[in-house]
């Protein structure tokens, strides 16, 4: 009697389903936790190595056109036979000998110079030059009258070492870094200037032009270095022929002038600059 109304008692029956149906509940809204933590898991992982991979552009370069293709300039060719070592008195009794003189005729479009050397002794160098009495030290800061300033210098590339090439590339109608020479930092304490060599020039083509590299040492000495090639490379402006010759040193303008380029381009060239010796033609 007693098992019969056991089993036949409706609260515990729905009571055991109520416990069934809640642990269900509770493992299916488990699972669905640890699957929905597991796929953000991996959403954000897979959104950082998306982070870290970045794709760039297919064209990233200008296509080349004829206009953009490197124009290959002229040159005179080293314009010194030996390699150069200046003297100590080559600013003063051997400039003339020393030095270089160019005539030129034509409209030119650019022009550089490419001077290569190398350091001989060791320690610092540097390379001072004149072009057309316009002169400073290449690339280079002066700190008083007799010292250049070392650190910004360096900074410019105007230091030269043992074991090193030097390798310049010098424009002419492009703005260049000059120190300034000791008389005009006596005069005005200006430290460094920016020049356009091709402005110095007496005169615009048919002309001459006359230059000199001197490299010295960090105790104020000339030599230390020599310099093996210089090359005055250059483009004539379009459809248009110019002409760079070399006078030696023991001629004339105006012989170099007469004979290069004729008569009449010497004349023109006399009657514009008026320097001493155009009487002669």
């Amino acid at each position: 009697m007693e098992n019969k109304n056991r089993n036949n008692n409706p609260n515990k029956d729905v009571l055991w389903s109520f416990i069934i149906i809640f642990l269900f509940l509770i493992g299916f809204i488990s699972v669905d936790i640890f699957v929905f933590k597991k796929d953000s898991s991996d959403m954000e992982k897979q959104e950082e190595k998306q982070e870290d991979i970045i794709a760039t552009p297919d064209d990233d370069e200008p296509i080349k056109t004829e206009e953009q293709e490197v124009v290959k300039l002229l040159t005179t060719g080293n314009l010194l036979k030996t390699p150069y070592v200046p003297t100590e008195d080559v600013y003063t009794t051997n400039y003339k000998k020393e030095s270089i003189k160019l005539v030129l005729d034509g409209e030119f479009e650019y022009a550089e110079f490419k001077i290569d050397g190398e350091v001989l002794a060791d320690g610092r160098n540097f390379i001072s030059m004149n072009f057309e009495n316009v002169g400073g030290v290449i690339n280079s800061v002066r700190k008083e009258e007799g010292l250049l300033d070392s650190v910004e210098t360096k900074k410019m590339g105007g230091v030269f070492v043992k074991g090193v090439p030097i390798d310049l590339t010098l424009s002419l109608v492009d703005k260049i870094t000059l120190s300034a020479t000791k008389k005009e930092f006596e005069e005005t304490k200006i430290q460094k200037k920016e020049v356009i060599l091709w402005e110095k020039l007496l005169q615009v083509p048919p002309t001459v032009m006359q230059f000199i590299f001197t490299p010295f040492n960090e105790n104020g000495r000339y030599g230390g270095s020599q310099i093996n090639s210089i090359k005055f490379n250059y483009l004539c402006k379009k459809d248009n022929i110019c002409k760079v010759s070399v006078c030696p040193y023991y001629k004339k303008y105006t012989q170099c002038l007469v004979e290069k380029f004729g008569y009449a381009k010497a004349k023109d060239w006399c009657d514009r600059s008026k320097l001493d010796g155009c009487d002669e033609l």
